[in-house]
């Protein structure tokens, strides 16, 4: 799977947009680091790259995303309790691959 966060330089068709939703507690939504500063929470937003890929995969039979936009939202649930809403989108694409990475 070819990710990018621009355009992708090979040959590739465009397929469609594919979205992905995931919901976070503000309270293990953030790690700190040595000095108690947040860091940003990589896990939430690798599920949601993560979710983009199968859907791309599965829905689109896609070998690559390009454009990719994750978004983070502070919101409320149901029941009244901070949440964080993490969206995200990006393009499909089918890449045509005429070189591989060589094996390290």
């Amino acid at each position: 799977m070819i990710l990018s966060f621009g355009e992708i330089p090979q040959p590739h068709e465009v397929l469609t947009l594919v979205y992905a939703y995931a919901e976070a507690d503000p309270d293990t939504f953030f790690t700190k680091d040595e000095q108690g500063q947040d860091i940003l929470p990589t896990d939430y937003i690798m599920y949601v790259v993560d979710m983009l890929i199968k859907a791309a995969q599965e829905q689109y039979q896609a070998n690559g995303l390009k454009n990719i936009q994750i978004k983070i939202i502070p919101a409320k649930n149901k029941e009244g309790k901070e949440i964080y809403r993490i969206f995200g989108m990006a393009t499909a694409v089918r890449v045509h691959i005429t070189y591989q990475m060589p094996n390290i």
